[in-house]
């Protein structure tokens, strides 16, 4: 299958799960089957005992990039602080305009979502990385990268709001 730009919005993203359970697999996606364990990175884990299955939660739109919450801030002194934001909402998101598009029809063919159709049927809860959250544990103990340059995922300390119009210190 050739996956183009409209599947491949985001580079493909590997990580680590948090913690230690004693049944844990990982999807292996050469031979496309559940795997004990190996201590390798993946983009896909599961642990029957626990009922619980981790993979990276994309963005739901095109041209999103990290994304934070002035987690003090809510409803009426979101307002008041964020003028700019709707509805006294107290996310802050940074945009990147070179990406040219604001949907991404195709986001359950990236391989990220794509391989959450081989949920081993014991495990209903999923958890796992947020992407493009600053505050996200996975992001913060460096457990997320890029498959393809092993690039782990480091949060800016900075970055400009699209909401605000103006470059924020990530808090």
């Amino acid at each position: 299958m050739n996956l183009g730009d409209d599947v491949l919005a985001y580079p493909v993203y590997e990580f680590r799960p948090l913690g230690i359970y004693p049944d844990l697999e990982r999807w292996d996606e050469v031979n496309q089957k559940w795997i004990p364990d190996d201590g390798e990175w993946g983009i896909y884990f599961a642990s029957k005992q626990e009922q619980v299955h981790w993979h990276i939660f994309m963005p739901y739109h095109v041209p999103f990039g990290w994304q934070w919450c002035d987690e003090d801030q809510w409803a009426r002194n979101a307002s008041l602080k964020y003028p700019k934001h709707p509805r006294g909402n107290a996310w802050h998101y940074e945009v990147n305009w070179d990406w040219k598009r604001t949907e991404w029809k195709q986001r359950y063919l990236h391989p990220n979502e794509a391989v959450t159709k081989n949920r081993p049927s014991q495990c209903g809860n999923g958890w796992g990385p947020d992407l493009f959250h600053i505050h996200d544990p996975y992001i913060q103990k460096g457990l997320v990268r890029r498959q393809d340059t092993k690039e782990v995922l480091v949060p800016p300390t900075k970055c400009y709001c699209a909401l605000c119009d103006k470059t924020l210190k990530v808090i």
